[in-house]
């Protein structure tokens, strides 16, 4: 039973990214390329799409998080999936109708439901007695890595058929996780288990007022995060403007990355649990934040390939490591569910800033965006440490 409910959780998280990855080779040129119209520029009208679906994430992270501590995981997580499936769908019918105005409301609403990896990245705590560590969150992170490498990959080949194809295949992965968690998937929250549903739990303003540590925590994770979403938001944008990249082109650059994330979640992150989860994240942080501006210098697409395979070590480190300390630091004070879905929403406010802050400066040059978000990732370090101090102090 655990097994079947670990492969769950796994589909059910590589859905949540696959959602956010299948847009990029698709709508980047649909918009840059006129075929839609929505009387803002193509760069506004791309930062707005790619924007929406983050902030719906934002909302529904730590609402759906909260619930799954109150109400119990499972019914929580397949209502979710329910409705982000017939979200998928309607952005389908809006790129079929090429309407502006359908497409944003339904990325929107579908964001808010996909929310559910909170829920997921939630179980795997309630799975492992709370004691998950980087090498268990870089395992789960190898289903968002794979959701970015068959989003790109399906959107990119899938896109020669028409931009509908695309979701209409996300759709068809919707409801095949929908499936593995209503049959694979018991309830894991053990609290609502032996006693029903519990009280309701503290919202996520709450839990930042009067969390200090938690709060220090988040404001670290949205900074890094705002550097490693300039990347995913933004490079598909950098190809198509200094080398003219068609979907296809992009979909093989991002599988690059991505197989490179993966490789090194699967094989080199738990190689380095020895080292403490702070340094972790100031290395991988100072690493990516580098890495991201010599991208500006790639004389060719072969050469930013390379860049951004290492790239992918970076982020792979991040992510995996990043969750865990934050749990670590919480779980003896803070709800797992709602810590999570705050970690989600978090994920998300960088996307919505990068997306519409990025996509304005990058009227003045993609350059000064990627800047942006070197620059962020390295207040992320700076963060991350003064964090480690704190929490050194306090356990003086």
């Amino acid at each position: 039973m655990q097994s079947r409910a670990h492969i769950a959780v796994f589909v059910v998280y590589s859905l949540a990214f696959f959602g956010i990855a299948l847009p990029y080779p698709v709508v980047t040129p649909m918009f840059l390329n006129g075929d839609i119209s929505s009387g803002f520029s193509p760069e506004v009208a791309l930062g707005i799409v790619m924007a929406v679906y983050p902030l719906g994430l934002f909302f529904g992270g730590g609402t759906l998080g909260s619930l799954s501590d109150q109400y119990g995981r499972r019914p929580v997580l397949i209502g979710s999936l329910i409705l982000t499936t017939l979200g998928i769908l309607w952005s389908a019918y809006a790129i079929w109708t090429l309407d502006f105005p359908q497409l944003v409301l339904s990325r929107l609403i579908t964001g808010f439901f996909e929310a559910n990896g909170s829920i997921a990245r939630a179980m795997l705590i309630d799975m492992e007695k709370g004691e998950a560590t980087a090498s268990s969150f870089a395992l789960l992170s190898v289903g968002a890595y794979g959701g970015y490498l068959l989003g790109p990959v399906l959107g990119g080949y899938l896109a020669q058929f028409g931009n509908v194809v695309p979701f209409l295949a996300a759709g068809f992965f919707g409801f095949t996780a929908l499936s593995l968690a209503f049959f694979w998937l018991p309830e894991t929250n053990a609290k609502v288990v032996a006693g029903g549903k519990q009280a309701k739990r503290l919202s996520i303003y709450a839990m930042l007022k009067s969390h200090v540590m938690f709060r220090q925590l988040l404001l670290a994770h949205f900074l890094l995060t705002v550097g490693i979403n300039t990347f995913y938001q933004f490079y598909p944008m950098f190809l198509v403007k200094r080398w003219a990249a068609n979907p296809a082109e992009i979909a093989l650059t991002n599988m690059f990355f991505t197989a490179a994330m993966i490789a090194f979640a699967l094989f080199g992150v738990p190689r380095l649990e020895f080292l403490p989860l702070g340094r972790k994240l100031m290395v991988a942080g100072a690493i990516f934040s580098v890495l991201l501006l010599s991208l500006l210098l790639a004389p060719t697409n072969a050469i930013g390939i390379v860049v951004s395979i290492f790239i992918g070590f970076a982020v792979s480190v991040m992510n995996a490591s990043s969750p865990a300390f934050l749990s670590r630091e919480t779980k003896n004070t803070l709800e797992q569910g709602a810590v999570m879905g705050a970690l989600t929403s978090s994920f998300c406010l960088s996307q919505v800033f990068i997306s519409l802050v990025g996509s304005r400066v990058a009227v003045g040059g993609i350059e000064l965006t990627f800047l942006l978000g070197s620059l962020a990732a390295l207040l992320g370090v700076v963060q991350v440490q003064r964090v480690r101090g704190q929490s050194r102090t306090a356990a003086l």
